[in-house]
């Protein structure tokens, strides 16, 4: 009889190790799934995002910069605008329509004329830019300052004796 008592109690262990190993795997299994998770988000959103936006905002940073000279001038707003300029995005194939206007705040009346001369240059390098973006970019709210760094960017290449203050949309409608 004490055999069969011994024979019942090792079964009875072996069935309670086998039942227990299941479990612990699955908790083990789970806690690895669940960090791993974690490293590929962090990886993602810290190392890749960032290095991406960071490229993005020396790149722009470098090619153009916004005249911030603290005069009694400054006071003054010398606008340009640009009215009504309609595009195609890139990819589009026809189906969607960008509508802009945009004013260009310079530093003086002069360089007021000086866009108003060169309006067709002007509007062809808005237009151009604008042109080359997707509807996906174009449609991010975020994207408006790149937008502006780009066109601005494009105004002093080829005017180099504006200097502007600051870019704005006073339209900006997507269909």
């Amino acid at each position: 009889m004490a055999e069969e008592e011994k024979k019942a109690a090792e079964k009875g262990k072996k069935e309670k190790k086998e039942g227990g190993g299941k479990g612990k795997s699955i908790i083990v299994g789970l806690t690895l799934y669940v960090i791993q998770l974690i490293a590929v988000y962090f990886i993602t959103a810290n190392l890749l995002m960032d290095k991406y936006a960071d490229t993005q905002k020396i790149n722009l940073a470098n090619k153009v910069e916004l005249v911030e000279e603290k005069t009694p001038e400054e006071t003054k707003h010398f606008l340009y605008p640009v009215n009504d300029i309609v595009v195609n995005p890139a990819g589009s194939n026809g189906a969607s329509l960008l509508m802009v206007s945009v004013a260009f705040d310079v530093g003086s009346e002069e360089q007021v004329n000086e866009l108003k001369e060169k309006e067709v240059m002007v509007k062809d390098n808005i237009i151009s830019i604008l042109s080359s973006k997707h509807l996906q970019q174009l449609a991010d709210p975020t994207f408006r300052d790149t937008l502006k760094k780009q066109i601005g960017y494009g105004i002093t290449q080829l005017l180099p004796d504006v200097k502007l203050k600051n870019i704005y949309f006073s339209k900006y409608i997507i269909d």
